[in-house]
Formats: C-alpha cells, sequence, structure tokens
C-alpha cells in the first residue's frame, strides 16, 4: 500500500481512514465504503471508468444498508493486481480535477506508463471544467502532464452509453464466447451422445444441456446424466 507525497487527512476522518487502510492490507472487502449506488446495476461511475479511480466515504459507523456513514471528503485510490496507491482525501465532486492524475504521475510513474500516448502536445489545455462538461457527455479526454507526457483514459474509458469501454469489450468476448459454444454443441450432438454411450451415462432422447462455469471455464451439463463437457474459457 502506498501513499502518495503530498497525502493529508483531517484528523477527524483518521479513524475511518485507518478502517480502511486496514481493511485494504488484509485484503479485506471496502464494499461499505464505496457509493450506495452500486447496489443500482445500472450505476456507472464515471471516475472510474474514466480515470479508474475509486472515491472511498471514510465513515467508522455502518447504516442499516451496510454502508459506512457518509463523508463530504473522500479517499480517492487507485489499484492493481498488487498495489494499493491511496491519492489523497479531496471534496466530494473533485472528480474531474486534473490534480489527481498529477499526484499519481508524480508518486507513481511506472504504474500508469502504459496509458501514455503518442501525441507531441494538445493545442488546448483541458480544464476542469472543461472535462465535467466532457465527462457528462461521456466523452473521453486526455491529461496532458507537460515535458510531452499525455496520457488517455487511465480507467479504460467509457462508451457513449457511460458503460466501461473494457467492460463492454469483455462483455462481447464472452457473449461471441458462449454464442460459438452453443454453435458447436448444435454441430457436434452425434459426438456427445456418442461420448455419453460410452460412458453408459443414461440420457434421453433430446440431449439438454445448461451453462456452467467454473474458474473461467465453460462447461455444457447434460441435464439428464449429469455429465459436464468442458468448452473453453469465458473470458480472455
Amino acid at each position: 500500500m502506498l501513499f502518495s507525497n503530498n497525502f493529508t487527512c483531517p484528523v477527524q476522518l483518521q479513524a475511518g481512514l485507518d478502517s480502511v487502510v486496514e481493511k485494504i492490507a488484509k485484503g479485506e472487502s471496502i464494499k461499505s465504503n464505496l457509493s450506495k449506488k452500486i447496489v443500482n446495476l445500472k450505476y456507472n461511475d464515471d471516475l472510474l471508468n474514466d480515470w479508474g479511480v475509486y472515491h472511498l466515504h471514510l465513515g467508522t459507523s455502518l447504516d442499516n444498508e451496510g454502508f459506512v456513514e457518509r463523508t463530504g471528503p473522500l479517499l480517492l485510490a487507485r489499484f492493481d493486481n498488487v498495489k494499493a496507491y491511496l491519492i489523497n482525501i479531496m471534496p466530494h465532486g473533485s472528480w474531474t480535477k486534473k490534480e489527481i492524475i498529477t499526484t499519481v504521475h508524480k508518486n507513481w510513474p511506472e504504474s500508469i506508463a502504459h496509458f501514455k500516448m503518442k501525441l507531441q502536445r494538445l493545442e488546448k489545455e483541458i480544464t476542469d471544467e472543461d472535462r465535467k462538461s466532457l465527462r457528462r457527455l461521456h466523452a473521453n479526454t486526455v491529461v496532458e502532464m507537460g515535458g510531452g507526457v499525455i496520457y488517455g483514459p487511465l480507467g479504460g474509458g467509457y462508451t457513449t452509453s457511460g458503460l466501461n469501454a473494457e467492460v463492454l469489450r469483455v462483455s462481447d468476448f464472452c457473449f461471441n464466447q458462449l454464442s460459438l459454444y452453443e454453435i458447436w454443441i448444435k454441430e457436434n450432438i452425434s459426438i456427445l451422445r456418442k461420448k455419453l454411450k460410452n460412458l453408459n451415462a443414461n440420457f434421453g432422447a433430446i440431449l439438454i444441456f445448461s451453462l456452467e462455469v467454473i474458474d473461467n471455464i465453460a462447461y455444457a451439463l447434460e441435464t439428464v446424466s449429469k455429465v459436464r463437457f468442458k468448452l473453453g474459457p469465458v473470458l480472455p
């Protein structure tokens, strides 16, 4: 877990920060610190989709919905598969401030190096207010650091619908994979029936399959015989 060099925490939020830090260090869920909107499957967090930055509330008591009390200032943080990058505690609504990316760039440039774009400079600087207006329209923007460093969306960006672009790419991949598996099953029913016979399995005149996914591997489960046929990965 890494704190930025300019990280500061108001005294009244220290206990809440300590609690979140302990959860992260132990690998525990921080769901209670997230926005209550996450229970809505149609909710899109534009800050997360655009910059890959989470905003975490720093209350210490739980309400009847299982969320910590809401706080004005929030902890902004990025995560990868290994580390947690605690950017700073900033006021609610700071979602488009360039300061967020500047802090990440100054403290952990290697963690976002793969988001650098091959551009020399922008003709016109994108201000925080510009970005706020553009983000409402789900228009992706870049962030210029100076010295020839320009970053694309650190969270993968979003589509015009508000969905995260990477999430959409992965969901399309999954849909296509499962469609191909379904076609393969239909085209190879005779082979599958033969395998069931070789296993001395009981099955009906019509084979009926249901989908099972175990550790990212899709299986076709024949519902009568309970025999699984391995199909392949679901996620890329």
